[in-house]
């Protein structure tokens, strides 16, 4: 190939353009780092702050809790209580009021009763209808005893297959006939 330049400024000319490639292949590679972490720094930042949050969050309700749980128990009592006051005019002749009460009282730490129902059905007695959740199956087989060896329920019958399906946080029913 023809060439109007001679051999020194060729030389020096090539070392000019490699010189000016390796300038913006550096500028551009600092650039773009420049760009990731400016672009990094505002998520790492709201996620440190959120993460801190949340940390907060726990602890206040790590210290909460108890008081909590207190107060949620007291007023499921007073609900409790309540609905049982209602059923009071109507059910002069029969002591269902501190029955229920009674079967409130009987439940152990373990379990939680979620309904709690009562039918005149067998005359002159009734029924009672539990239904609740136990925290495991120790709490829940002591709560069946405690029913089956209090002495004014005649038969307690409740379903065994979901009481062996889980470990913990078991549903159950439980039936239970009342003897005045």
């Amino acid at each position: 190939m023809f060439s109007l330049l001679t051999k020194k400024y060729e030389q020096e000319v090539r070392r000019e353009y490699s010189l000016r490639f390796i300038f913006i292949v550096s500028l551009f590679l600092m650039g773009t780092s420049v760009t990731l972490l400016l672009s990094l720094v505002p998520f790492y930042y709201f996620s440190s702050l959120r993460a801190n949050s949340l940390i907060e969050q726990l602890d206040t309700l790590k210290k909460n809790n108890s008081l909590n749980n207190d107060a949620q128990m007291l007023e499921t009592v007073k609900n409790f209580k309540y609905m049982t006051s209602i059923l009071a005019p109507e059910l002069t002749d029969l002591p269902i009021r501190n029955k229920l009460l009674e079967i409130i009282d009987l439940k152990g730490v373990g379990i939680s009763l979620n309904s709690l129902s009562w039918s005149k059905d067998p005359i002159p007695a009734g029924k009672f209808f539990i239904r609740g959740t136990a925290i495991n199956r120790e709490s829940l087989q002591k709560y069946i005893q405690t029913l089956q060896i209090e002495k004014t329920f005649t038969n307690v019958e409740f379903s065994r297959i979901s009481y062996y399906t889980k470990d913990t946080n078991i549903d159950f029913s439980v039936s239970l006939n009342y003897k005045p």
